[in-house]
């Protein structure tokens, strides 16, 4: 890890390598109670809905949740010229093995074999799990300004959902309140 990165920033970046990343996808939890579950058929059905509307919105289960947080950590990199910082944040996260989606593909695959619906394209190319990558920036970057701004935890606080391997795929509700949708 650079030396630019803090300690904390450098753990969570190493953490990231052995992430099961995917692997509990539509699994039960004990916290189900308290979320909102979806499965892959609502998964698929929104996103060949999105097809459909050449103005669909792959981030509509969040709102502007994801943008409102990250223009507050986006502020303070650039109010305090952290730009080699994020750069080498970005650079990191770039290089990431996301060969997890891998055993996600397959499975899909094993489930759907042929065109989802009619949409004339396969589940697995209904599916981006690059937004992923969105939410280990968007940790970083928590991580990184922590120091100036401790109170920006949005993303550091949907992670625990990622490194145990589910999707978090939207909040329902006012933030914080509300629910997590999870698929």
């Amino acid at each position: 890890m650079s030396q630019v990165f803090s300690d904390k920033l450098s753990f969570f970046l190493a953490s990231l390598e052995n992430t099961p990343w995917l692997t509990q996808v539509g699994q039960p939890t004990a916290e189900d109670e308290n979320l909102i579950r979806i499965d892959y058929n609502f998964v698929l059905n929104h996103n060949a809905g999105l097809i459909e509307q050449s103005d669909g919105n792959e981030y509509e289960y969040w709102g502007d949740l994801l943008a409102k947080a990250e223009m507050k950590f986006e502020r303070i990199i650039f109010d305090n010229d952290l730009l080699d910082e994020q750069t080498a944040i970005n650079s990191f996260i770039d290089k990431l093995k996301t060969d997890f989606k891998d055993k996600f593909y397959d499975d899909l695959l094993d489930e759907f074999e042929s065109y989802y619906g009619d949409t004339y394209t396969y589940a697995h190319e209904l599916i981006n799990p690059y937004l992923i990558k969105r939410f280990i920036r968007g940790t970083a970057f928590e991580i990184l300004v922590s120091e100036i701004d401790s109170s920006l935890t949005f993303f550091q606080n949907l992670m625990p959902w990622l490194k145990r391997g589910h999707w978090t795929y939207g909040w329902q509700g006012e933030f914080p309140q509300g629910k997590l949708i999870l698929w």
